[in-house]
């Protein structure tokens, strides 16, 4: 990539010295992935590069879930977020924003703690029976009378059942056996889809 700059000097009355000064080989090493809230809440992203959230969002991975199968326990991600690896995130504001490190690059999504899965642009991925989606704040089993799908740069759980059983962690998040909660899901505010 080639970018061009230039600038106008003048020697002396009427002479102008023009210069044009040529910065190859160019590489962008940092940018910025945005995605719009509706409010505060929670969110799942999985993106190509490795990534740093920015002020007022916070990064977690799995950790566990509790003995009845109600909670899922979620880890603080203390370091970078990795590329190609899903998360779990909080936002405190109605975006969610991430520097971006272009110089680390995944190729394709990898599986992320205990069963988090994720998708990269362009494609969004159809969930299966059995597979659980995050709407409004918490997560939902999918089951066959619905049939869902999450964006690009986003994650879902693959199962919850050889999630470990652990007694608590850095926060929680409600979890469904059923889809009873997004039934009349038509919109795409959350980036998930009822066909």
């Amino acid at each position: 990539m080639t970018f061009s700059l230039g600038y106008e000097s003048s020697q002396g009355q009427g002479a102008a010295n023009n210069t044009l000064l040529y910065i190859d080989n160019v590489r962008l090493l940092k940018a910025s992935y945005e995605r719009a809230m509706q409010g505060s809440g929670w969110g799942t992203i999985c993106l190509p590069n490795a990534a740093l959230p920015v002020e007022g969002v916070t990064a977690y991975t799995v950790a566990g879930r509790s003995d009845d199968y109600r909670k899922l326990f979620l880890k603080e991600q203390a370091a970078k977020m990795e590329a190609g690896i899903p998360y779990v995130f909080f936002s405190t504001s109605n975006a969610a924003a991430f520097d971006l490190l272009l110089n680390e690059e995944a190729e394709a999504p990898k599986e992320g703690a205990n069963q988090l899965l994720g998708t990269f642009l362009p494609t969004s991925k159809q969930l299966a029976d059995g597979e659980f989606v995050l709407y409004k704040d918490e997560w939902y089993k999918c089951t066959t009378e619905q049939s869902f799908s999450v964006e690009a740069n986003q994650a879902y759980l693959k199962e919850y059942e050889s999630i470990p059983v652990i007694a608590s962690a850095d926060r929680e998040m409600s979890i469904h056996d059923d889809g009873t909660g997004i039934v009349l899901v038509n919109d795409n505010a959350d980036g998930i889809f009822c066909n």
